[in-house]
């Protein structure tokens, strides 16, 4: 794990508890899974149209599209949301070619807003650069 994030998933577990299934840094041009390794290959084994590079590639896409949208708007998206059968993905962006996706199980209730303003002040503690 990226020496930077290890508050960040400590502050997941306390947060989220057993209902944390997948910590992940996306890059304009790499990943890592940060937490849930074992859970990640179960996810991704589980259908042939699911791969953690499809992921990686519709998570880039999802930050673009956020810079896009806040260039043309004129507002600022923090995060997104995804509510699946299999649980909640919460993807923080953190520039439009950097993000965290937090894969929670469909027990967890979360107040998104406070939960996404939380998790970025967590990452900025961590030293990770937010926008």
């Amino acid at each position: 794990m990226t020496g930077e994030y290890d508050g960040f998933v400590s502050f997941l577990e306390e947060r989220v508890g057993d209902g944390l299934e997948i910590v992940m840094e996306v890059e304009s041009d790499s990943y890592e899974i940060l937490y849930g390794e074992e859970a990640a290959e179960e996810y991704f084994a589980g259908a042939e149209d699911r791969s953690v590079e499809g992921v990686y590639e519709e998570a880039l896409l999802e930050s673009t599209q956020a810079y896009l949208d806040s260039m043309a708007y004129e507002h600022t998206t923090y995060a997104d949301v995804m509510v699946t059968d299999i649980g909640v993905g919460y993807q923080v962006f953190l520039s439009e070619t950097r993000s965290v996706i937090v894969w929670t199980d469909g027990n967890v209730q979360l107040e998104v807003p406070a939960f996404i303003d939380d998790c970025r002040d967590r990452l900025r503690e961590c030293g990770v650069k937010v926008k």
